[in-house]
């Protein structure tokens, strides 16, 4: 047997509200249709009959299986192979609890009878023989009735009726007992119990039982009376119930009769049309619910003799299917459940709380959105949309356009106390006289204003019975005389500075000596009546934390005098005027984001129309209670402006599709006092499959105590039976001796417990409908935990003599292995051991030979690794810097190419303009001067590789002669005059020379070419200040001064000058001082490429060194730089 509960809650109803006009006068203004389908977990389509039991469950026998629901969860059993209890057929015909309330007897098409024992899920099946003449094969049962413990009487399609005793297995039929019934019927439709009779409907008519189920008496109906013997043309009566102990209704036909059988009176109620026939009735306390074999349903009131039919082709408001196979009226009269061939379906005579009105149908699909809406004192409904302004007689079924408005945009409607309504638009005031119907058309004037801003007329106030009305325009307030119309304008700023947005409500002071006035500019202006003053109040700037502009949409004022501001997006504000504060206290949850209108009711409460639906709050201690679609608020959507309350206190709030109209004081409550059960629970979450569903595994056996395992995850179900907005239903429980407190929640959600330690816990369940009525009683639960079994001491016990069992074991195991091991390596040794002896001979001799041989190993290997160790070295020295030639020669080659193209380039191009002979004699010099420099720049590049190729090859010679050190400075600085250098840069000499030091001997061109490329760098990286050359003679200490170092000098042979060239340039950064050197390397700079082949110092460095001197360097990166070098004068290394 399949015992599932649907993995998917039922959440959300589909809604069929909207109901047709007809059908809300003569059955119910607030009446819906609900369906039930695989969305809510209800995976049977073609549903046959339904049953309540006497705990107040929904049984569905289906085409597919057998389904209980309570409106939320639904509970699956049905035909399964795998389980020889399971049900014998899934096609169910008819449902009946017996006496034991844990037991369903099920009749099926094809598997006879199964007596269901929901607590066990399993199931007795009984057979009724195939009479001979049967060529199907089966006995399909229709109907079952429980007469006591011990006896049924069972209906059956096509052989009759049977006495059924299941202890003894016994089917006996009623034509074998009861022989003397002429024509006893085959085909059996229905068995129903009255106060007084048991009624069979049959193929020929009724049979009528006792209580006790003796036959009484057979009525043969023939179409307008019953007979007492069969005419061979007897008609069938499909479904009966009593009325007293002297009258039933009955259907058969096409029609439903009312039969006084006492009297043998026979009247026909209700008759439809000939191609219309009936297959199951309700009745109601007005009227009648039909259902059709294929015509849909039909609704008869028979206090006012009207009808309205019902068929899946009605759009939203519809059943699922024209084939209504079974109805069932339950709760009081208020829900009745429809069986289908598609499905489930629900009529809920409360579904809304609110009369509905569908815009669409009643203007003939023309509108779909109410903007300005009104209701006067003579019942006549006025809105107004974007089609046009449209009225409703209360007498008129739909609604029609008022021409005479024309295309006037209606933005309120007021009604005075003389029955005229006063219509405020964006072109001025319309003056309607309900009585006269007649309609005047007022405009307004101000001095200085343009007549489109003082006409722009957008909400009113009014303190009731007053003869005065405010207005509100573009330009302010206007005071307006309902009497005599005269008026006096009030504005709010100068012409020039008329707001273009408008102001879009007006709210009276509890003291009416103010108006607040609200715009969706985010302005609150207060206006003080007696002294006609205004005060703007800046909602943005009080809010200005939260960025959210606000747009205020309307006003109310509260019993403590707290301005309500409705927003579009930044929610429902509360402004305090005396601490001039904005609260944002209701801006949440709801009340959070759109707001779009307050209406105050007569009892303290505010009703304000959301995106989420109508919300009532109490002004006083700001409780609150939200309606919503599920409670018939119907609009998807609320417009703003679109409120209005009647003189007799309803209150309209309109939108998109239409609107709603209700009596505060006269909301509908469901006092349905539910019944609560703990239905069903599952342990660690078990499912199955049906067909592509997932259900989950659950038990039954929940009457007053389960027991299960402390490690299990316990999943528990209650039921809350109320059927109307049963999505709404709620629970409150509580496990005793696990919760400390109560918990609460919706009926659709389950109640989880897991590792519970072990003991006994009491689950607390009660139950609260739809509108917060609490059940009576608690449903109650004991919970037994068992412990786990690897926490009882017998389990323990028995772990530990097992683990030393298995040690025992191992150790006698191992023990025996290791005896047969010794033995068998005993006669192997033994064995070996002769050979052995002979061997160690044998190898004692050679492993003296090897020894000798191993001592002169290691003393060559020993050596062969200190060559390989020196080899690696200075291959690993060579490798690197073979590397570093490589990169150094690869720049070289890079920068050459570079420094090569530049004057060649210059060259090449002035010659070719010279070879033109275009130009004039002061051009062609020039060019001759452009190539003379640049063959200039080429011969010292040249120069410069050729000095540093003979540097590092050793090839230089020193060509010594008598020098003048001033002259040959003043050469150097004669040349460089010719070089491009900044003009800021000033250069200056000094000399410090002994008489002995001014003439040297020494090499004058290289010590010249020193001088130059150093003087050379100082001006190209100095843009500004000076460059100093300082000549003087020197001695080891003041060369030790200047940061020599003179280690190892003889001192006898030492005669030094130093030279040091400073200036103000750019600097060379610490990490480059030492690269700039090294031949091909010059200072690095991400942000500028410096020019030249990085030889010059290179080259400087070598000659220095020739002369017997050093070069060192002082820099610091944007200050400057100091190049200091000295030279022996007398000291010769070529």
């Amino acid at each position: 047997m399949e015992g599932s509960k649907s993995v998917f809650k039922y959440l959300i109803f589909i809604l069929v509200l909207g109901l047709n006009f007809f059908f809300a006068k003569s059955q119910s203004l607030y009446g819906g249709f609900e369906t039930y389908g695989r969305y809510e977990g209800l995976y049977h389509s073609g549903i046959n009959t339904i049953m309540e039991d006497s705990k107040g469950f929904i049984w569905v026998g289906a085409s597919d299986g057998l389904v209980r629901t309570e409106g939320v969860f639904f509970d699956s059993f049905s035909k399964n192979n795998t389980f020889l209890s399971s049900l014998t057929d899934n096609t169910i015909n008819c449902i009946a609890e017996d006496i034991n309330k844990n037991v369903i007897w099920v009749g099926t098409s094809i598997g006879g009878i199964n007596r269901f024992d929901i607590t066990k899920k399993d199931s007795i099946n009984f057979y009724i023989k195939t009479d001979t003449s049967n060529v199907k094969g089966y006995v399909s049962v229709n109907t079952i009735y429980q007469i006591d413990s011990t006896k049924f009487i069972v209906g059956t399609q096509s052989q009759g009726a049977y006495y059924f005793y299941p202890d003894q297995n016994t089917f006996i039929r009623l034509g074998d007992v009861y022989k003397d019934e002429n024509n006893f019927p085959q085909r059996i439709y229905n068995i129903n119990k009255g106060d007084e009779y048991i009624w069979m409907c049959t193929s020929v008519g009724l049979l009528q039982f006792d209580l006790q189920g003796e036959l009484l008496h057979t009525f043969y109906f023939q179409g307008s009376s019953f007979l007492d013997k069969s005419s061979g043309d007897d008609k069938v009566v499909i479904d009966i119930i009593e009325l007293d102990h002297n009258t039933v209704e009955f259907i058969s036909g096409n029609a439903l009769f009312s039969f006084n059988w006492k009297e043998n009176k026979l009247e026909r109620l209700f008759q439809s049309g000939h191609e219309i026939r009936f297959s199951c009735f309700q009745k109601d306390d007005k009227g009648y619910w039909l259902g059709t074999i294929n015509h849909g349903l039909i609704y008869y009131n028979k206090s006012n003799n009207s009808t309205v039919y019902y068929d899946k082709h009605q759009g939203e408001n519809s059943i699922p299917n024209d084939i209504i196979k079974d109805l069932k009226i339950c709760q009081d009269n208020s829900v009745l459940w429809i069986a289908t061939r598609d499905g489930l379906a629900k009529y809920d005579y409360h579904k809304s709380k609110f009369l509905q009105f569908d815009i669409e149908k009643l203007t003939d699909n023309e509108v779909n959105s109410v903007f300005a809406l009104a209701k006067d004192s003579h019942d006549n409904y006025w809105f107004n949309s974007l089609e046009g302004f449209f009225y409703k007689a209360k007498e008129n079924e739909k609604f029609s356009k008022v021409d005479a408005v024309g295309k006037k945009y209606i933005l309120k409607i007021f009604e005075d106390t003389s029955s005229n309504l006063w219509i405020l638009s964006t072109t001025g005031l319309i003056k309607h006289d309900i009585i006269k119907d007649t309609y005047d058309f007022i405009d307004f004037k101000c001095n200085g204003y343009l007549c489109k801003d003082i006409n722009f007329i957008t909400d009113y106030a009014n303190i009731e019975g007053d003869h005065i009305l405010w207005l509100i325009s573009r330009v302010g307030l206007i005071k307006f005389d309902l009497n005599t119309e005269a008026y006096k304008v009030f504005p709010i700023a100068e012409p020039e500075k008329v707001n273009s947005y408008r102001y879009t409500s007006l709210q009276f002071s509890n003291d009416n000596k103010n108006i607040w006035i609200g715009s969706r500019g985010g302005e609150l202006i207060k206006f003080n009546i007696d002294k006609e003053t205004y005060k703007n109040i800046d909602i943005n700037a009080l809010q200005a934390d939260t960025y959210k502009p606000c747009i205020i949409l309307d006003l109310a004022v509260d019993s403590m005098d707290n301005v309500w501001i409705a927003t579009f997006g930044s929610g429902m504000l509360l402004f305090d005027e005396a601490s001039n504060k904005v609260s944002f206290d209701m801006a949440e949850d709801v009340l959070e984001s759109y707001v779009y209108g307050i209406v105050s009711d007569d009892n303290g409460y505010f009703w304000i129309s959301t995106n989420q639906g109508i919300l009532r709050v109490n002004q006083k201690d700001r409780s609150r209670k939200l309606y919503t679609k599920r409670d018939g608020t119907y609009c998807s959507e609320f417009n703003d402006g679109s409120y209005y309350k009647t003189k007799d206190g309803n209150i309209l709030f309109g939108g998109i599709n239409g609107f709603i109209e209700f009596d505060p004081d006269k909301i509908y409550k469901n006092t349905y006092v539910p019944e609560i059960h703990i239905s069903s629970y599952s342990e660690n979450n078990n499912n199955t499959i049906y067909g592509s569903e997932i259900l989950e595994d659950v038990r039954y056996d929940v009457d007053s105590a389960i027991t299960v395992h402390g490690d299990s995850e316990l999943t528990m179900y209650a039921s809350v039976i109320n059927y109307s907005q049963c999505n709404d239903n709620r629970l409150k429980w509580k496990l005793e001796g696990y919760d400390d407190d109560w918990r609460d929640g919706y009926a659709f959600q389950t109640l989880n417990y897991s590792n519970l330690k072990k003991g006994s816990f009491v689950l607390r369940v009660k139950g609260i409908n739809n509108d917060g009525v609490e059940s009576k009683s608690e449903a109650t639960l004991i919970i037994n935990v068992k412990s786990r079994l690897i926490d009882t001491t017998l389990f323990q016990i028995f772990l530990v003599l097992l683990i030393v069992a298995i040690i025992l074991t191992l150790i006698r195991v191992r023990a025996l292995w290791q005896k047969s091991q010794k033995a068998l390596l005993i006669e192997r040794v033994n064995e070996k051991t002769e050979a052995l002896t002979a061997l160690n001979q044998e190898l004692e001799e050679s492993r003296n030979k090897i020894y000798n041989q191993k001592t002169e190993l290691e003393i060559h290997r020993n050596y062969l690794e200190e060559i390989v160790e020196l080899r690696t070295a200075d291959l690993e020295q060579a490798k690197l810097k073979a590397e570093e030639s490589d990169k150094l020669k690869t720049s070289f080659l890079a920068n050459l190419s570079h420094e090569i193209r530049t004057p060649m380039n210059a060259i090449i191009g002035f010659s070719n303009l010279l070879m033109t002979g275009e130009f004039e004699e002061e051009q062609q010099k020039h060019f001759l001067n452009v190539i003379n420099q640049s063959s200039e720049s080429l011969l010292a590049l040249i120069n410069d590789i050729i000095d540093i190729s003979r540097i590092e090859t050793g090839n230089i010679e020193l060509i010594r002669q008598d020098t003048n050190i001033p002259n040959l400075i003043q050469e150097v600085t004669d040349e460089l005059k010719f070089e491009k250098k900044s003009e800021d840069v000033e250069f200056m000499q000094a000399y410090q020379l002994s008489d002995s030091d001014l003439d040297i001997y020494i090499d004058r061109y290289r010590l010249k070419q020193i001088i130059s490329n150093l003087l050379r760098n100082a001006f190209k990286f100095t843009p500004e200040g000076h460059v100093k050359i300082t000549v003087k003679s020197a001695d080891k200490k003041s060369l030790i001064e200047a940061g020599f170092s003179l280690n190892g000098i003889d001192e006898s042979d030492f005669n030094p000058i130093l030279f040091v060239i400073e200036d103000t340039g750019i600097g060379i950064k610490e990490k480059d001082q030492k690269l700039i050197f090294e031949p091909f390397q010059k200072a690095q700079d991400k942000k500028k490429l410096y020019e030249g082949m990085g030889l010059g110092l290179s080259i400087v460095r070598n000659l220095v060194d020739l002369f017997g001197g050093d070069i060192i360097v002082k820099s610091a990166y944007n200050e400057g730089t100091v190049f200091s070098f000295y030279i022996n004068k007398f000291k010769n290394k070529a």
